[in-house]
């Protein structure tokens, strides 16, 4: 199994391509066999913010469990079962080194 992780420059983008049959590019990518996609809660934030399209397409796709949606402190369970009580210490490392901007 591969993972992943959707950010919101490539689910805006590939929702707009589309081919003669009205088909996304993003949901030809999500019937990938083989493959699991995630995404943040912040991105159907921002999706919110650039296309309402774009946030009622996220918001289906997680209804239906082809895309799994994690919070802060989802993500932050899954790493203390790993880190223990270093999890913070963890996340807010990898927050620092990939995101650019923190809201």
């Amino acid at each position: 199994m591969k993972y992943a992780l959707l950010d919101t420059d490539f689910i805006s983008k590939t929702y707009t391509i589309q081919d003669y049959h009205s088909k996304h590019l993003i949901d030809l990518i999500i019937e990938l066999e083989n493959y699991k996609f995630y995404c943040h809660e912040q991105i159907k934030i921002e999706l919110l913010k650039n296309n309402q399209m774009d946030h009622e397409w996220i918001n289906c796709k997680i209804s239906s469990s082809m895309i799994q949606c994690y919070t802060d402190k989802q993500i932050l369970s899954e790493l203390f079962a790993y880190y223990s009580h270093s999890c913070c210490i963890v996340y807010s490392s990898y927050l620092k080194k990939h995101v650019k901007y923190i809201l």
